[in-house]
């Protein structure tokens, strides 16, 4: 019988603080070894925890390999090796891996849809006896949940069409549907084939519905609209709730994944699109718990360099990233995403020769993509220019910048809401004549890197520099407005990271007074709109708050980083403590 512990609430979302930490069968099942070719869901689920502890142990090829082996016929297999390319998609967001995910989960989706029960009409008419369901049938529920939730995920990034928004948001209903059946099972069902079967469907069920709310809550506007007319909607407060259930039920095949999972969310999903709050403690403690079950594991470094990062400590970062890099080389993305950090970590920093060697490394070694870090490279190469007057420099800024347009990548016939800015400041760069102001630090705003650091030592040499560049305005004319109200922008968020909001308010409110002349930065007053919310978030003039949001929202559209602005309003407003879950601007 499932434990007290393990049960599901009866409303999706509902999870548990306490779990076993027993890694062996509770009942006195012998665990099948993973060389005894036991096909059973007990043997599978053997087989997936021990492709997790070489997955962990930066063996990843086996991993795949372990999971790859007859896997067409088999639940748990198929589920995990779509599950690992899906990880492997989302470290590098590369086309290719994009589409090699696609592909390995549409298959697990196939054979979990073909193993698990079908209902009549007759079925909803009467109770249903879950202790009658195979053990195969149950499970195929629970990774034909998994398997459509991960694809309906990953195509969002490949495909962002209304047509294919609306067949995700329809493999959300397939998926959402499944895991209360499968909420349904863990609460009823009596008779499991072992312990270890019951506590890996738990898991499942814990970890499926954590990244469930998880990725609802933090749904772009536009998704979010087509989602809840559906029936749905997402807590972050419930995904974080679930995925630390599963995350504490040790010696599952998923727990070690949901601490990855946790840790992506809270060191780089929220610092990317938040405003500039971070739970440190929490992620020191998922560092704890993973160095106590994993600490040869590349991630180890890997998260505790970001940690480093997000405390404003960007030496330490930067060594603990080159230490993650040193320990593995079977994915290259891995190091791709090092390298990455690395280069923010330098630009922060100010070193410009450093931060402009890593963007050129990233353009000329990773596919995500090719035409941000040729932008990002170029714009580097300028604030080393501008700071040394080293004019040698300048034809390898002009080539970079005449590139960067020719980079742009589609999905779908779309580009990236960055890549669109980059190619749009690139063209900017030429149509001026090569001039730009502190580009870096706009740069910095569009990635959200001072909410990342926001540390005074850092925040400050930005700030200074920002109001030496305004210092050199003694008149607006009209030609350099928006220059002139980008900078306003950057001081005021400067200001509001250094905890002065109400000085960061006035600053933000100034560009309003140039709004009519503002020529090309659309995307400035939209921004500024943003920005004043953030700050009456910590003034906590919530009311205040929430108009400016909204004023981000509808009053400005078809500007490189709309998107962008939506995310980061949504995920602002609702971290006011009272707000309810409707969507502020309907």
């Amino acid at each position: 019988m499932a434990s007290k512990e393990d049960k599901s609430a009866s409303k999706l979302g509902k999870g548990q603080s306490k779990h076993s930490s027993s890694t062996t069968d509770g009942e006195g099942d012998k665990l099948v070894g993973v060389g005894d070719q036991d096909y059973s869901i007990h043997g599978q689920i053997v087989r997936v925890i021990e492709a997790a502890r070489l997955f962990f142990q930066n063996q990843f090829e086996k991993a795949l390999e372990l999971c790859k082996q007859d896997n067409e016929q088999h639940l748990y297999l198929t589920l995990s090796y779509g599950t690992m390319s899906w990880l492997r998609a989302w470290m590098t967001f590369e086309k290719p891996e994009i589409e090699f995910a696609i592909e390995a989960l549409k298959k697990s989706v196939d054979l979990s849809s073909a193993r698990k029960r079908h209902y009549s009409w007759m079925d909803y008419l009467r109770r249903t006896n879950y202790d009658e369901f195979t053990e195969e049938e149950i499970h195929a529920e629970l990774a034909y949940a998994d398997s459509v939730f991960m694809l309906a995920l990953i195509t969002f990034v490949q495909d962002q069409s209304f047509l294919s928004l609306i067949k995700g948001a329809c493999r959300f209903r397939y998926g959402f549907q499944s895991y209360k059946i499968c909420q349904t099972i863990i609460q009823k069902r009596t008779k499991w084939q072992s312990e270890v079967t019951r506590r890996e469907f738990a898991s499942g069920v814990h970890a499926g519905t954590g990244i469930y709310n998880l990725a609802l809550s933090m749904s772009p506007p536009r998704v979010l609209r087509i989602l809840e007319f559906m029936g749905f909607s997402g807590e972050r407060s419930i995904g974080i709730d679930e995925l630390t259930a599963a995350a504490e039920l040790d010696g599952t095949g998923r727990s070690p994944f949901a601490i990855i999972l946790l840790l992506i969310n809270f060191s780089h999903i929220e610092t990317m699109i938040g405003w500039g709050e971070k739970d440190i403690t929490r992620i020191e403690d998922l560092l704890d718990k993973q160095a106590s079950h994993c600490p040869k594991s590349v991630f180890l470094p890997l998260f505790t360099g970001k940690l480093y990062q997000l405390k404003g400590n960007c030496d330490d970062a930067i060594k603990s990233f080159n230490e993650a890099i040193k320990m593995q080389d079977e994915w290259k993305q891995l190091h791709n995403a090092c390298n990455w950090e690395i280069m923010w970590n330098y630009a922060v920093q100010g070193n410009w020769t450093k931060a402009s060697e890593y963007a050129d490394k990233m353009r000329k070694e990773s596919l995500w993509s090719p035409c941000t870090f040729t932008y990002q490279y170029a714009v580097y190469l300028y604030m080393l220019r501008e700071e040394t007057n080293d004019h040698s420099l300048s034809a390898k800024i002009n080539d970079a910048m005449r590139e960067v347009p020719t980079l742009k990548r589609r999905f779908a016939g779309k580009s990236t809401p960055r890549e669109k800015f980059a190619c749009r400041m690139a063209e900017k760069f030429i149509e001026n004549g090569g001039k730009m102001v502190v580009p870096a630090y706009e740069i910095f705003y569009i990635w959200n890197i001072f909410s990342s650091i926001n540390a005074p030592q850092l925040i400050e040499p930005i700030l200074n520099t920002v109001d030496k560049q305004l210092k050199l305005f003694t008149k607006v004319v009209k030609e350099s407005t928006d220059d002139y109200c980008l900078l306003l922008l950057l001081k005021g968020v400067c200001l509001r990271h250094l905890d002065k909001s109400m000085e960061s308010t006035t600053v933000l409110m100034e560009i309003f007074d140039h709004q009519q002349n503002i020529s090309a930065n659309h995307y400035i007053l939209p921004c500024a709109c943003l920005e004043l919310g953030c700050s009456n978030i910590k003034l906590k003039r919530y009311k205040e708050a929430r108009d400016w949001m909204k004023k981000a929202i509808t009053n400005y559209t078809k500007y490189p980083i709309e998107l962008i602005v939506h995310v980061r309003s949504h995920f602002a407003i609702k971290s006011i403590k009272g707000e309810n879950d409707q969507i502020f601007w309907n």
